[in-house]
């Protein structure tokens, strides 16, 4: 079923221009001739669509450097979407405004055959998207949990056909993913069959524990189809969170981008700690990032370098008790990391306590040696600094 036939890696190169114009660098080279990679492809043998299937696969700055599990967000029309979807939701999770996250791009082949859920006759190869769910419930997203380290929480996106396809799947498959964002989704195909599927749906079941995110631009065809859309689900649903945004200078071509920025804002809206969170103690980022694992359903690990500068907001404030817990929690987290060990050997030295300071500082040389961490002589001169005053 997860036959893999065979594996290249995506390379940016001035070829990219050909397929795109938005380059994101995701990966810093570490040498002058290093190439920029910013994920690979691998070759599924599916048996449900009786072809092979290329996928792409993007995996967070850090994957390789340590255990952690990862959500998932599943890209379709990967082939124009992969690229840009990578390097927006990389800047996200730099930003501290979601988790680092894997990124699943899948190209198409029959588009038409795979996103429509019914045979329309000036559609000459519709009606597949059963078959295509079938393939992802199957056999891709079994591929992908088999082969990375991932969570449970997962989201698609998807534009137009794609975008009516994610809506779709909400309604149809709503175990396969946790949040959805659907741009520009366009409903109206075969009078609006996708809709009457749904209201069919809702009128056996309500409750849909789940985000949703959809946008519109000057597009008025699809005004229609989203009026009804609006009101089945402002009468008819339960605990689906979702929203409609209208973007009136945008086209159905340039709204992709902003759409799946403000689509992950819109799914992550509660993901940055707040700052009265961090003025009450280090606590209170702790119950932040608990109440995170209760929402996604997974145990949410807070990201050493928010902590990090979490725990130097408390150092800069002379604040050393909550220093102190936010520096030895992402030691805890993050044992094998060196800065962690940085960061509290400083707080160590500012309050006095010399010897945990050496001890710190001499792991943080230990692992930036092991890790050829780019600090790594700040890390030795730290070292030196505080053994020489004893």
């Amino acid at each position: 079923m997860k036959s893999l036939v065979n594996s290249s890696v995506i390379i940016i190169t001035l070829l990219s221009i050909l397929f795109t114009t938005i380059l994101p660098i995701t990966y810093t080279a570490q040498n002058e001739n290093d190439d920029i990679v910013i994920g690979k492809t691998i070759t599924i043998n599916s048996k449900v669509l009786n072809e092979q299937r290329n996928i792409f696969i993007y995996t967070p700055v850090g994957y390789d450097q340590s255990e952690d599990k990862y959500p998932v967000i599943y890209v379709l029309d990967g082939q124009g979407n992969f690229f840009f979807s990578v390097g927006v939701a990389n800047f996200l999770a730099r930003s501290q405004r979601m988790p680092r996250s894997i990124i699943v791009g899948i190209p198409n082949t029959d588009r038409t055959r795979d996103f429509t859920p019914v045979h329309a006759e000036e559609w000459a190869t519709s009606g597949g998207a059963d078959n295509f769910l079938a393939f992802m419930e199957k056999e891709l997203i079994p591929y992908i949990e088999d082969n990375y380290r991932t969570h449970t929480y997962k989201t698609l996106f998807g534009h137009s056909l794609c975008g009516m396809f994610s809506i779709y799947t909400l309604f149809e498959k709503p175990d396969m993913f946790n949040s959805f964002i659907a741009v520009s989704p366009y409903l109206q195909f075969d009078n609006q069959v996708v809709l009457d599927k749904v209201e069919t749906i809702l009128s056996e079941r309500t409750d849909f524990k789940k985000d949703l995110f959809v946008t519109i631009g000057d597009e008025p065809d699809y005004t229609a189809s989203l009026e009804r859309m609006q009101k089945l689900f402002s009468e008819k649903t339960k605990n689906l969170r979702w929203k409609l945004s209208e973007r009136i200078t945008e086209n159905h071509t340039s709204i992709l981008l902003k759409s799946f920025y403000d689509g992950l804002e819109f799914i992550y809206s509660d993901w940055t700690v707040k700052d009265e969170s961090i003025e009450s103690g280090f606590d209170a980022v702790k119950k932040h990032y608990l109440s995170l694992s209760n929402k996604y359903g997974y145990d949410v690990k807070p990201n050493e370098f928010a902590i990090n500068a979490i725990g130097y907001r408390y150092l800069g404030n002379d604040d050393y008790e909550n220093a102190t817990e936010a520096f030895e929690y992402n030691v805890k987290l993050n044992p094998n990391s060196a800065n962690v060990y940085d960061s509290l050997g400083e707080t160590f030295e500012k309050t006095g306590n010399i010897e945990a300071a050496i001890v710190n500082y001499t792991m943080a040389v230990h692992n930036g040696e092991i890790l050829k961490d780019r600090n790594l002589n700040i890390f030795k001169k730290n070292l030196n600094r505080v053994s020489e005053s004893k």
